[in-house]
């Protein structure tokens, strides 16, 4: 069964794979990935993969493309933070992105492009899932942020500030969740006919048991 967790803990079933400094791409690039955040254990995501963790490993390959290929070209220096993206995958490929800034400000004029773009990238590798997914890109501009990066997003612990006992992630959490996207309805799950930047990666499969080892040792493979 998937993790279930009580506010606000949520470092049970969390695990961080670290990327390489070759995986994470040159350090002369502003923006970098540092590390995939995995919410659910290894042998849940191994049943809810249908097609191995080779799509999964595109969509964070595409995902991390769009941030160095944005800030590389927008030419400005915001100084050093953090880029938590935390993305939900529900069956028939709806998706859903999380994308909050850590220990700094990105200002708005750049950020909320940079944000419109991650929404509609990679449709062509949107993994397929049989039951929701959950991870966390963290990425990084210049140095990064100092004390490092939130487990999850700010809107997850919105979400169920007022929940009492455990919530399981992330079945029942994105089902909170939706109930806040009621009282915002501009913001809410993707289709997979969002508008979309074009993906640089192809959808590679992969049936290794070890879902975590496989799926970095596939994010990381000729990244960028």
């Amino acid at each position: 069964p998937d993790e279930s967790f009580g506010s606000p803990d949520w470092s049970s079933s969390a695990m961080l794979v670290q990327m390489s400094e070759h995986g994470s791409g040159s350090t002369a690039e502003y923006f970098r990935l540092g590390g995939m955040r995995l919410y659910q254990p290894d042998d849940v995501l191994a049943t809810r993969l249908p097609n191995g963790v080779g799509e999964l490993a595109a969509y964070c390959k595409t995902l991390a493309w769009v941030g160095t290929e944005y800030f590389g070209r927008l030419g400005r220096d915001f100084g050093s933070l953090g880029v938590l993206i935390v993305v939900g995958i529900k069956p028939h490929r709806r998706t859903r992105i999380w994308c909050e800034s850590v220990e700094g400000v990105v200002p708005s004029d750049a950020w909320d492009v940079f944000v419109d773009l991650l929404d509609g990238a990679g449709e062509n590798v949107w993994p397929t899932v049989t039951k929701p997914v959950a991870f966390a890109l963290e990425c990084v501009l210049g140095a990064g942020p100092s004390n490092g990066f939130p487990m999850v997003p700010k809107a997850w612990q919105e979400a169920i500030a007022d929940r009492g006992g455990r919530v399981t992630v992330p079945d029942e959490l994105f089902g909170l969740v939706s109930q806040t996207d009621r009282r915002q309805p501009a913001d809410r799950w993707r289709p997979s006919n969002a508008r979309t930047l074009a993906s640089v990666v192809e959808s590679t499969t992969a049936t290794d048991s070890g879902v975590s080892r496989t799926l970095k040792e596939e994010t990381c493979r000729n990244f960028l």
